[in-house]
């Protein structure tokens, strides 16, 4: 959890999210952390709180600050943020989300600090929607506040160039100031030391008389797993015996039971399992015959990374941001058009029955998926943490320069 001795001059960084939980957001804040840890930097991971629940494992050369709140808003961390900042000081904080960033830009102005603030901006602002479903609250109110605060970072990133350029649309106070960081997917000797399927899920034991069909995501309406189940009935038709493994937090309650009737009424709840969140998703993926996701709305999603490193042929929608960016537009990966459950039929039964097809995109994925490793990720951070601590150093100098130069 502390870190070791670094290097003279190697930067104090800070990558700053919600909650250590076992979200997204909180596992690729962990591995950023933990890789640029490992490459020589002081690094500390800062968080509101601490999932009880969860039992995250720290990596070494990380430094976990609890800022042990309980909230809702991130914003309501400004004050507590803003006094670890005055503690602190370290050059570069990341800030994972639009919670976060806004509050790592508010709590930078309250600390008075010199550090400098990068927003990582994780789906695409605009068309996001809530886990509720329902879109987000006081939308025009946020929307007024990121457009304010946004242009106050040092720089603002995104997950994928799509989500970039929304934000340059939406915000143009942020143009000339922005920057794609992409997520971290597994490693290779993560993808390498995966073990055999795991004996609680006898749907994936090997040998099988039937093809499975795994979707990584958090049960809730934007990512679509209503999708999946009317187009199952089309693709058990032409395919033979599909089955399909959901793989995710039930988010929202009310959205899983109304998939699980439409499941019923279809007549293929018996060919679906839910099993919620498994820190061993890599193993249920690496033992499908395909990967799934019909999400609405993306930014980078790491499932897709995931699978593209296990060597499992992915289908997914061609969502407004982030599964074209990570299959290449399609190269590595099969796009199908957001909300078309014929389209999404066909190329799920196209993955599991065309040989040709899986040998030309497992290869190709795999290739890909070599460029979003934590190690590469991670470089890119610290690449754009010293362009940022460097622009901010001869800032310095011209001031100084231009106030020692007597006016004439």
């Amino acid at each position: 959890m502390t870190t070791g001795n670094h290097p003279a001059g190697s930067p104090r960084l800070a990558l700053f999210c919600h909650r250590v939980d076992n979200r997204a957001i909180a596992r690729l804040s962990l591995v950023l952390g933990g890789e640029l840890g490992a490459m020589g930097c002081d690094v500390s991971l800062v968080v509101t709180g601490v999932d009880p629940s969860s039992a995250p494992a720290i990596p070494p050369h990380l430094r976990l600050v609890d800022l042990g709140l309980r909230i809702g808003s991130t914003m309501e961390a400004v004050p507590s943020l803003a006094a670890w900042l005055r503690r602190a000081r370290p050059d570069v904080l990341f800030a994972q989300h639009n919670g976060p960033n806004r509050a790592a830009v508010v709590a930078r102005a309250l600390a008075r600090v010199p550090t400098r603030i990068v927003t990582v901006e994780q789906n695409h602002y605009s068309s996001y929607i809530s886990p509720a479903g329902g879109g987000w609250r006081h939308r025009r109110l946020r929307d007024r506040l990121t457009g304010w605060i946004y242009p106050r970072a040092d720089r603002v990133t995104g997950v994928s160039p799509d989500v970039v350029a929304d934000l340059e649309t939406r915000f143009p106070g942020v143009r000339g100031r922005t920057a794609v960081l992409p997520n971290p997917g597994p490693s290779p000797e993560q993808v390498a030391a995966l073990g055999p399927a795991p004996v609680d899920v006898p749907w994936l034991a090997s040998p099988r008389a039937w093809r499975v069909i795994v979707n990584v995501a958090n049960v809730i309406p934007r990512k679509g797993q209503d999708l999946l189940i009317e187009a199952l009935p089309e693709v058990r038709r032409r395919a033979g015996d599909v089955r399909l493994v959901f793989v995710g937090r039930i988010d929202n309650a009310a959205y899983h039971a109304a998939v699980m009737n439409r499941a019923r009424e279809l007549g293929v709840a018996d060919q679906i399992q839910f099993l919620g969140f498994r820190d061993d998703r890599l193993s249920l993926v690496v033992a499908s015959d395909a990967f799934a996701l019909a999400s609405r709305n993306e930014g980078a999603p790491l499932s897709i990374l995931e699978a593209m490193a296990c060597g499992v042929p992915v289908v997914a929608t061609d969502c407004t941001s982030g599964p074209a960016f990570l299959l290449d537009g399609g190269r590595c990966g099969t796009l199908v058009p957001v909300d078309d459950v014929p389209a999404l039929a066909a190329g799920l039964v196209l993955v599991l029955t065309d040989p040709d097809l899986r040998a030309r995109l497992v290869p190709a994925a795999r290739e890909r998926a070599a460029a979003f490793t934590p190690r590469r990720a991670a470089e890119a951070y610290l690449a754009l943490a010293d362009d940022v601590m460097a622009r901010s150093r001869n800032r310095r100098k011209r001031k100084a320069h231009a106030a020692d130069t007597p006016r004439v």
